[in-house]
């Protein structure tokens, strides 16, 4: 750091909330004291205050010491994942997170490629969510093919799953309505966060992620 003042002479120039954390190297250029250098020694936080050659206190900072280079890593990072317009990349404290939602599996799977791998595994926090129109647009896929096995069935999108309404006129048709939208759904879909972060968690019976509630006729 460059400094429009000369430093102290002396320990006291720099006082460190956490000495284990950080030291620091006044650079003597010519006949000033106005450049600075710290060393981190491990990871953690500290404040540090300068002082000037009167001993007045001149600056103040929180200095955050990391293995790595987070701004290198997450500009990296975001480099990467750019093609995805609804995941960005931001800081959280000594990790970085990776939020916003993944338009298709496809897109979720990519991602987690990216952030489990060796160079940023240790670092990054995975809040990534499956985009809610990712079903909308699934159920009106699925409207098209189940209209085309029997008109009179609707087709709604819940919150990671399909919906199906209506009425048929006998169970093979309900069946084949069933089969036909169960061609379209993806082969595999982002875990329960609750069920991985939590223990305790209670786990629920395994659910369809097509619910059928058509209505047999019998004509």
């Amino acid at each position: 750091m460059n400094f429009g003042f000369d430093l102290g002479e002396g320990p006291n120039h720099a006082a460190f909330g956490h000495k284990d954390v950080v030291s620091s190297t006044v650079v003597k250029i010519g006949n000033t004291r106005r450049q600075i250098v710290f060393h981190g020694l491990k990871s953690g936080e500290t404040t540090v205050i300068l002082r000037n050659t009167a001993g007045e206190v001149v600056a103040f900072y929180k200095l955050l010491i990391t293995p790595v280079d987070f701004f290198e890593l997450g500009r990296s990072l975001s480099k990467l994942l750019e093609r995805y317009s609804g995941i960005r990349v931001e800081r959280a404290g000594d990790r970085l997170a990776v939020v916003g939602f993944a338009e298709t599996p496809e897109d979720y799977g990519d991602m987690l490629a990216a952030v489990t791998s060796r160079a940023y595994a240790d670092y990054v926090i995975n809040q990534v969510r499956l985009s809610p129109q990712y079903w909308v647009r699934l159920a009106a896929k699925a409207q098209v093919e189940a209209s085309k096995v029997w008109p009179h069935v609707q087709v709604r999108p819940m919150e990671n799953f399909l919906l199906l309404e209506g009425s048929v006129p006998d169970q093979e048709t309900g069946a084949r309505v069933g089969e036909k939208v169960k061609l379209l759904l993806p082969g595999a879909l982002p875990g329960d966060r609750i069920q991985e972060k939590d223990p305790a968690a209670k786990l629920l019976p395994p659910r369809s992620l097509i619910q059928n509630f058509l209505k047999i006729t019998g004509k």
